[in-house]
């Protein structure tokens, strides 16, 4: 009898655990998102907010498109945006840098060089102690345009699977 009820609470229990695990698969409801003429893709964690904002920089105004979404405690965002000049890719992806790091008075904890869909590009975690959060941004440079994908969240959120996915997911398409 003893047995018995341990094998049906034991199984309770994975019931439990998978239906869990669906209902958590199932509400984040991920999808790949391809904003018409941008020439980029990645996944959000449910369909993202559109917005534009135009911002003066030292080459003149500049139209960004932003995305946004919320989920799990984490803020997911992609920035797009074209220059009117033709800055060097290196300059310009330091610029975003530096910019990121001060607009949110942040301490940059790490940055990576690397390439993605074969464009210069540099991925970065910043701190922002006075409000509690870190920001992972990946900053992409191809001709006059600058693509960002960036999750904010609580300290330790950068590494959560949700926050490398949205990140991972990042890529290049064709004009």
């Amino acid at each position: 009898m003893r047995i018995a009820n341990d094998v049906r609470r034991l199984g309770l229990l994975v019931v439990g655990l998978a239906l869990a695990a669906i209902a958590n698969s199932a509400a984040a409801q991920w999808i790949q998102h391809r904003p018409a003429g941008e020439g980029y893709r990645v996944e959000f964690p449910g369909r993202p907010q559109a917005s534009q904002q135009e911002v003066q920089t030292q080459v003149g105004p500049v139209l960004l498109s932003l995305y946004t979404a919320s989920w799990g405690g984490l803020n997911f965002l992609t920035v797009y945006n074209r220059y009117p000049n033709d800055a060097p890719p290196e300059r310009r992806l330091d610029g975003a840098r530096d910019g990121a790091v001060r607009n949110v008075k942040g301490v940059l904890r790490h940055e990576d060089v690397l390439t993605v869909s074969g464009s210069p590009a540099r991925r970065i975690t910043v701190d922002v102690p006075h409000q509690q959060l870190v920001a992972v941004q990946l900053l992409v440079v191809r001709n006059n345009s600058l693509y960002q994908a960036i999750i904010v969240g609580p300290p330790g959120s950068e590494s959560s699977a949700d926050a490398v996915r949205f990140i991972n997911s990042f890529a290049l398409e064709p004009l």
